[in-house]
């Protein structure tokens, strides 16, 4: 068993490696998105506007989630990465990008939530109940939202 004072420190590692990833990301996206796309001006905004306004969110949710591990506990040892969790995230995401093509947006967010969600010892319940707001937030915000069309589920 581990101790209270081993978790907390667990967390606040994995607090800073988050953050500084999302921090990572956040800017290599915001320097693609700078350089390949126009921004335009507030009055006519560009089509790199909203990406860039999103990256750069990226960045400050990164910069608060790796400054909230400082807040008490040493983070010793915070450079030890949980390999299994990176590798099934990443599992995840490749599922997602390989589903959505040729299966469409329901099958490449199941297939999404449940790669990743082996990461977690969580029940199968959750990973169900995560998988099913996912696909409604996606069909609310995408397609009724922004109306931006593209198949839900596309058979083979």
């Amino acid at each position: 068993m581990s101790s209270p004072q081993a978790d907390s420190q667990k967390g606040d590692r994995r607090d800073l490696c988050a953050g500084l990833l999302l921090c990572l990301m956040g800017t290599v996206a915001a320097i693609y998105i700078s350089g390949h796309y126009s921004l335009g001006t507030i009055r006519r905004m560009g089509p790199g506007m909203f990406p860039l306004g999103v990256s750069i969110a990226i960045v400050l949710f990164g910069l608060l989630t790796a400054a909230s591990s400082f807040k008490a506990n040493s983070v010793a040892g915070w450079w030890r990465i949980d390999l299994l969790a990176l590798a099934t995230v990443t599992g995840g995401l490749a599922a997602f990008a390989i589903l959505l093509p040729f299966f469409g947006a329901i099958p490449a967010i199941v297939g999404l939530s449940f790669v990743s969600g082996l990461a977690v010892k969580r029940s199968s319940v959750e990973v169900v109940l995560l998988a099913i707001s996912l696909v409604l937030m996606a069909y609310l915000i995408f397609q009724l939202g922004l109306g931006i069309q593209f198949p839900l589920v596309r058979l083979p």
